[in-house]
């Protein structure tokens, strides 16, 4: 997985519906090598990682077509696991398709919309599928799973344990989605990095089944876990949460284990933020990515009633402030001594930056853009954001908006802090139009998980969270006449309604939004207010309105303020 060479065991049970007329193993350099095949053999062993095995199955010849069919189950736990999964799960073809069918229809029309173009409605739930598929259950029907500890746990009853949250794509748009139409199966995924943490010792970025992977960068699950307790789901152990999540924000892993955590986090302790000099992979992007996770965690602290904790989070949130440089009014590289690092190219990939350039991450101090905008200045932020968003076509380009990468999704909602929220509008339709189509490359980029897909699915109702630990939810015109979204236990609500009005579809501008049939100027609404029900309606139209939402008390919550 991403060059780690950790290796795990997967189990697996399979059965025919016929017998076969020979069998056999094979092992090989490679897995399409000449190796060694023994006919008759029950048993193959591996010889090293660059090697291959594996055993065949043949049948006789017939003069008719013919069908096999092969059921399969796997365990991570051993190979009864896999029989006992296999006896459970498998069935004939017919039945087995019918029960998925009704299972996903379940789980789809947790959102109901109503109207919209065929083709849209196909984005729309082929999105909120992808965006359903991870994290992955892992334990076997008995309850069994294989921890981060090696040694095999069994979940308590009535839950699941979750496996393969890929972090730093999932924490932006994911599982802030997750939280609000899945908040059961969200307490079980926090709990399950809770688990991570108490058998193995942290708190991962991107665990892979039950191992340290280390990939990307930042702390994004501390982000989920404080996010998910914020929204008010506190099914999970918070107390464990809390002391992985700190210890990740603060301590340097001890050596010889097999996590990382935040590396340059002993440059952050001194100088709050990661010098390029001593840090040469991303420096920028890992303070900008830090800054975050500590932001979220200060909230949680001050809702824990932890004062000084919160304060010192609070502090160490405002690193991101450190590699901004007041010349060129970019996030750039900073060496140890304070120096900014030398031939600092904002539109140029690296430099400090991961999976994009400086101007992808302008916008990447997410709880805290009322000083960002300060910081540049409102004409020239919105000016930067106007070129930014600038670009020909979709594609990949160091200087333009990138709607093929998670590195930006904030982006388009930076006008809503800029008073502008109004262009915001423009560039969210623009994406949807041009990057989410029911075409077979109807995904911008890699869907990394469902992170890509589940942006759609937002922006496509009309709500967005660039910070979800300050529980704020930007609000944009959405794409379809009525929403309904399907509240679950623990929320007090029903049912949370977006409607919208518009001549056309094609109206991308909002005119007036009432929140439970009151007019509000406010371009915002507080997770809770959704998960309470009610409605949100827009009035959508062709041309801009410059004046809803564009005052400075109408922006979402900063975190300095």
């Amino acid at each position: 997985f991403c060059t780690n060479k950790q290796t795990y065991r997967v189990y697996f049970a399979m059965t025919f519906d016929k017998p076969f007329t020979s069998f056999g193993t094979w092992t090989g350099d490679h897995y399409d090598s000449q190796g060694l095949v023994v006919e008759g053999s029950r048993a193959a062993e591996q010889r090293g990682h660059e090697s291959w095995t594996g055993a065949y199955a043949s049948w006789a010849a017939s003069a008719e077509p013919q069908t096999i069919t092969a059921n399969v189950g796997i365990s991570y736990v051993d190979v009864a696991g896999a029989e006992k999964n296999l006896a459970a799960e498998a069935a004939e073809f017919p039945a087995a398709r019918r029960a998925a069918e009704a299972a996903w229809n379940k789980e789809l029309s947790k959102i109901e919309i109503e109207g919209g173009t065929s083709e849209r409605r196909r984005v729309f739930y082929t999105a909120l599928y992808h965006s359903l598929m991870m994290p992955k259950i892992f334990e076997d029907v008995d309850g069994r799973y294989a921890g981060f500890d090696k040694l095999v746990h069994t979940v308590d009853a009535g839950h699941h344990i979750y496996a393969d949250f890929s972090g730093w794509d999932v924490y932006r748009s994911e599982m802030p989605l997750l939280a609000l139409i899945e908040p059961q199966r969200m307490q079980d995924m926090a709990q399950s990095i809770v688990l991570m943490y108490r058998q193995g010792g942290w708190i991962d970025r991107w665990p892979q089944n039950n191992l340290y992977t280390n990939d990307m960068i930042g702390s994004p699950l501390t982000i989920v876990l404080s996010s998910a307790w914020l929204d008010g789901l506190h099914g999970f152990d918070i107390d464990g949460a809390w002391e992985g999540m700190l210890k990740d924000a603060t301590q340097a892993p001890p050596a010889g284990k097999l996590y990382e955590g935040e590396d340059g986090v002993e440059w952050v302790n001194k100088l709050r933020y990661v010098p390029s000099d001593k840090v040469v992979y991303g420096s920028v992007a890992k303070t900008l990515e830090y800054a975050v996770a500590y932001a979220s965690l200060a909230r949680l602290a001050k809702d824990l009633g932890k004062t000084d904790e919160a304060n010192m989070l609070r502090e160490r949130a405002m690193s991101y402030r450190n590699v901004f440089d007041t010349e060129t009014k970019f996030f750039r590289p900073r060496n140890a001594d304070g120096t900014w690092v030398n031939g600092f190219n904002p539109e140029q990939d690296g430099h400090g930056f991961v999976e994009g350039s400086g101007w992808h991450y302008q916008t990447l101090a997410p709880a805290d853009m009322a000083w960002l905008v300060k910081a540049v200045g409102r004409e020239r932020f919105n000016a930067q954001l106007d070129d930014f968003f600038h670009y020909p076509a979709p594609g990949w380009y160091g200087q333009y908006y990138n709607p093929l990468n998670e590195t930006d999704l904030q982006a388009p909602f930076a006008y809503y802090f800029s008073g502008e929220p109004w262009k915001s509008q423009r560039a969210v339709r623009r994406v949807l139009q041009e990057s989410y189509t029911d075409s077979p490359d109807g995904v911008p980029g890699n869907d990394d998980l469902g992170a890509m897909s589940s942006w759609a699915v937002l922006s496509m109702m009309g709500i967005y969270s660039v910070d979800p630990a300050s529980q704020a939810w930007e609000l944009v015109g959405p794409s379809f006449p009525k929403i309904v979204v399907h509240l679950q236990a623990p929320y007090t609500g029903k049912n949370f309604t977006i409607l919208s009005e518009a001549s056309q579809a094609s109206d991308a501008y909002i005119q007036s939004v009432q929140v439970n049939g009151k007019l509000q100027d406010r371009n915002w609404i507080s997770f809770h207010d959704m998960t309470a029900g009610g409605t949100v309606q827009f009035m959508m139209g062709p041309q801009p309105n410059t004046k809803w939402g564009a005052a400075e008390r109408d922006a979402p919550p900063s975190l300095s303020e």
